[in-house]
């Protein structure tokens, strides 16, 4: 899925960001993507319903997976019966909180009221360790994991960037903690 999201903050957007995301979407279809990821709030931090509906027709015919915006809402249940009604097929979330772990309790509460007519995906800080706990606590049937570890850049000499780790190294997925999380969802079962 690709990411719509013309910069990072928050999920108030201008005109002429909603604009840049519907077109960003119209591309990513001529690209034969299967599906679109974006969330967006209005200034009371409540799901814009008509930026939502507009986003929503643009998506026809993709999967469409409503973003972290949703842990930052005013309302939990409204925001989930908007979402459902928009035709969403999924929500990632940390339930409300700094990451999936401390947000279980929400989690859990979202699995519960979507009953099933939507995914709710678990993100933020799911590993290796706290995957399993997530998953019998919460009821998601999918999770979201980076898998991130540092690898030091192959640059042999990197000059006027200090020694800044931004510059140093790169974030890659590591296949060791991928296989990790799947032996022990797998373990799990």
């Amino acid at each position: 899925y690709a990411m719509i999201r013309p910069r990072d903050g928050d999920f108030l957007y201008t005109d002429y960001e909603i604009e840049m995301m519907l077109k960003e979407i119209y591309h990513a279809r001529q690209l034969g993507v299967q599906g679109v990821v974006f969330g967006v709030l209005n200034e009371k931090s409540y799901v814009d319903a008509d930026v939502l509906s507009s986003l929503m027709r643009e998506s026809k015919g993709l999967g469409v997976t409503f973003h972290r915006a949703i842990d930052c809402v005013a309302d939990i249940d409204e925001a989930l019966d908007t979402i459902l009604n928009a035709g969403c097929e999924r929500i990632l979330t940390s339930g409300s909180a700094t990451n999936a772990f401390a947000g279980m309790n929400q989690i859990q509460h979202m699995v519960e009221r979507a009953q099933g007519r939507l995914s709710v995906m678990a993100g933020a800080g799911v590993n290796e360790q706290n995957v399993v706990q997530i998953i019998n606590k919460t009821g998601v049937r999918e999770i979201h994991f980076s898998a991130k570890e540092k690898q030091l850049s192959a640059m042999k000499n990197i000059y006027g960037c200090g020694t800044l780790s931004e510059f140093t190294q790169i974030n890659v997925a590591s296949i060791s903690r991928i296989k990790a999380l799947k032996d022990a969802i797998v373990k799990r079962k």
